[in-house]
């Protein structure tokens, strides 16, 4: 089969949603590299189409907050005749596409390389819809992948079912009460602190012994009213690079719906003292306008006993990367969770604000 290299991008910029490998697959990140899968293609048991995208489903397995994920696709063509690209949709926010108007040779293929970054913890999802010219049927890559820390905490949503780092409390509402197993992925012995910021309740160690990989824990998210309903459950372990972790909480209480198209809706701020304080981001995407470019004009924590500042703006001619730092007053310690509040002006649009849930720990000197 004829294969025709082609320098082609698609570059996804994704906080959507919420294995064997591919020609070619990796993720590049700062620090230590996290235990994580190979980029996974998915089998394929239908017959081959004529014209296709091998592999439909590309899985990055766990990967570290702040990566960026790259992999190998290519456009089959089995036809007798050189198919052209018509259009090419990512799902997720993009900084190119650079298919349409090219080529697929007859009895060939066409490779392009794809990229996703990811942030936060989570599962991962993005895709790119292809339409060929003469096929009435779209094709599709998906990419996916789920964010973790050097801890993972997953519990089983559904009795019997996959363990998802998220409780669903949505479509069962009993499950603001429940069980989840916390691990460490490298397999060494580490000590929960705390889950919910409350003293952990386990349900298979006994904190005389010595700590262990795994643990099952009680948790309890369960609350008076709506507003006092945390949107995430927070545990802290002793684990220097997975001190705080974090799992959404889907309930009808809990939906965010923020008033601006910001990538993330909680951001991780680590272990902060009065002399070392903590830097957390807020990505802002579609900055610009026709009428002129949205801006952050100030940060406000809502913790009394936390500042925040912003310490850097930074505009990539779409998205704005705003960075703050959060220092906590002399006095304030623990594990927190709150929202820091963001003033924002849109051109033409009177001044409104924003808020982002951070969580952090907060120790003395």
């Amino acid at each position: 089969m004829k294969t025709v290299t082609s320098l082609l991008t698609i570059s996804l910029m994704c906080a959507c949603a919420e294995a064997q490998s591919p020609p070619s697959g990796k993720s590049s990140q700062g620090g230590a590299s996290a235990p994580r899968a190979a980029p996974t293609p998915a089998p394929s048991a239908a017959p081959a189409a004529a014209v296709r995208m091998e592999p439909p489903r590309i899985d990055f397995g766990f990967v570290q907050p702040h990566t960026l994920l790259e992999a190998e696709a290519k456009i089959v063509n089995d036809t007798d005749q050189p198919l052209r690209i018509l259009a090419a949709q990512p799902t997720c926010q993009c900084t190119t596409v650079d298919l349409v108007g090219k080529v697929i040779p007859a009895r060939g293929a066409l490779p392009f390389p794809v990229s996703m970054k990811v942030s936060s913890t989570g599962e991962k999802h993005a895709a790119v819809q292809v339409v060929v010219e003469g096929f009435d049927s779209v094709l599709r890559i998906d990419l996916v992948a789920e964010v973790v820390y050097s801890i993972r905490a997953a519990t089983q949503n559904v009795p019997g079912g996959s363990w998802d780092p998220y409780i669903d409390a949505a479509t069962n509402p009993l499950r603001v009460r429940g069980e989840v197993t916390i691990s460490s992925l490298d397999g060494k012995p580490f000590r929960v602190l705390s889950v919910g910021m409350k003293p952990p309740q386990f349900l298979d160690w006994d904190p005389a012994t010595p700590p262990k990989s795994s643990y099952r824990a009680k948790y309890d998210v369960s609350a008076r009213d709506c507003d006092s309903m945390p949107r995430y459950l927070i545990i802290e372990t002793d684990r220097e690079d997975a001190p705080l972790i974090d799992m959404r909480v889907r309930h009808q209480c809990t939906h965010i719906k923020p008033k601006i198209q910001i990538a993330e809706f909680r951001a991780n701020a680590g272990v902060i003292s009065p002399s070392k304080p903590g830097l957390f981001e807020l990505e802002i995407k579609k900055v610009a306008t026709s009428a002129g470019r949205l801006e952050i004009t100030g940060v406000v924590s809502t913790h009394a006993g936390m500042t925040a500042e912003i310490v850097d703006r930074k505009f990539d001619g779409e998205s704005l990367l705003v960075t703050v730092r959060l220092t906590p007053k002399a006095g304030t310690q623990g594990v927190f969770l709150f929202p820091v509040r963001f003033g924002v002006q849109v051109p033409g649009q009177p001044a409104s604000t924003e808020e982002l849930l951070v969580y952090t720990k907060a120790i003395a000197e």
